[in-house]
């Protein structure tokens, strides 16, 4: 570059140059500390940053793998403390209580009090019972004794029937047989166990098994005394009940689903004065021997998880001037822990307080039910219906249609 050169390039940088900044630039650069928030999260926001500046394929298997780390431990949520509805969904299904004419039919009814309709009406000299669901839910039993012997607890003719609730459609499988007093479901819908005899019938016991594609029906004598129906595992099997004078029961072996365990009860009171009854958990396969103390009346959770029962001579048992109220508990077998969640006063069908014209041929051990997920227990007691949720022992009253009903069963949710 000569001489000309450079004094005419210098001349047209001067002629560009703004010199000092203007007024304008001035004013804006002062407003930015104003204006421009400060970061809360400034971690968060860098890592933001570095994150949609990867490229595309790293950035989109990062949201992928946050994602699924969502999902999981939603999950894991789920699983340790899974939502349910409370009041559980489903039918009551319950026998209404026996009429003079020896007449009982089944009923229907939801937990709100919906729904409420007549399955089977009463007829003259027929008795139906142990209305027990399917694990689907869409199909009842029901163990029927008809042609009645009004001189005799022993006479009629036993028949069990499976109804299609949605269109109330009866099928009789089995029929012939001796009156029943109780009736199970085997746990794959394949069986049906039942029992002679029926209550107030003095005669040597009989388990019964209805193939429910055949028909074809096998027997089992057991022998005198009190009979309590079980599936444990997939086989029936009955357990003698011991019962005291009064008619209440005072002894009873009540096996886990599976047969694993045995809830051993023993003593309970006949009356507000009465002993304390007593708990004890056996293993049948090492016989070793958890007691439970206090208790009576136990039943297994669904998935033998845990036992129910009465807990009477404890604190917040009966008192002077609450004769009458028994601490709902629960005990899991696992470690033994035991929590009361409600209360519950004189069992309907226990034989503590006399029930008049009100047939019991459920089970005779225990007034508690499990709902068929395990989260709620349900019973009838001289107050009326009730259910708790097992999680957070909240509770609320059955509609009174089922008061005086000693054996209820819930609809499994489908």
């Amino acid at each position: 570059m000569n001489a000309e050169q450079e004094r005419f390039l210098r001349g047209w940088l001067d002629a560009r140059d703004p010199g000092g900044p203007p007024a304008t630039l001035r004013a804006e650069v002062a407003r930015v500390p104003s204006t421009t928030s400060r970061s809360v999260f400034p971690a968060f926001d860098l890592a933001a940053r570095r994150l949609f500046s990867l490229p595309a394929p790293a950035r989109a298997l990062l949201i992928l793998a946050v994602l699924l780390a969502v999902a999981v431990a939603a999950a894991g949520a789920a699983i340790l403390q899974p939502w349910r509805p409370f009041p559980p969904h489903g039918l009551i299904a319950f026998a209404v209580p026996l009429e003079a004419a020896g007449t009982s039919g089944i009923r229907l009814v939801g937990a709100d009090g919906s729904g409420g309709r007549t399955l089977t009406p009463p007829t003259i000299n027929t008795f139906e019972h142990s209305p027990r669901w399917s694990v689907d839910g869409r199909t009842l039993l029901v163990a029927r004794v008809s042609n009645l012997d009004p001189l005799s607890a022993c006479g009629g003719v036993g028949s069990i029937v499976l109804y299609d609730v949605a269109t109330a459609t009866p099928r009789v499988i089995a029929t012939g047989l001796r009156p029943m007093g109780a009736a199970e479901w085997s746990p794959n819908g394949d069986r049906v166990a039942y029992l002679y005899p029926p209550p107030g019938c003095n005669a040597p016991g009989e388990l019964g098994v209805v193939d429910v594609a055949t028909g074809h029906v096998t027997t089992t004598p057991l022998g005198d005394g009190q009979w309590s129906l079980r599936w444990a595992g997939d086989s029936a099997t009955a357990a003698n009940v011991s019962v005291d004078a009064f008619g209440s029961v005072a002894a009873a072996d009540v096996p886990s689903h599976d047969g694993a365990f045995l809830a051993r009860w023993s003593g309970f009171p006949t009356g507000p004065a009465g002993s304390v009854g007593h708990l004890q958990m056996v293993n049948q396969q090492t016989e070793g021997l958890t007691d439970i103390g206090p208790g009576a009346a136990p039943t297994w959770s669904p998935d033998d998880g845990s036992i129910a029962f009465l807990q009477p001579g404890v604190p917040g048992g009966p008192t002077a001037v609450d004769l009458d109220r028994f601490p709902l508990a629960i005990i899991r077998v696992a470690d033994g822990q035991v929590r009361v969640i409600g209360s519950v006063f004189w069992p309907e069908g226990m034989g503590i307080v006399p029930t008049v014209g009100v047939a019991s041929p459920g089970d005779p051990t225990s007034p508690l039910f499990w709902t068929a997920d395990g989260g709620a227990i349900y019973w009838i007691d001289i107050r009326g219906g009730h259910v708790v949720d097992v999680a957070t022992g909240r509770s609320v009253d059955l509609p009174a249609v089922v008061n005086g009903c000693t054996d209820l069963r819930w609809q499994p949710a489908r």
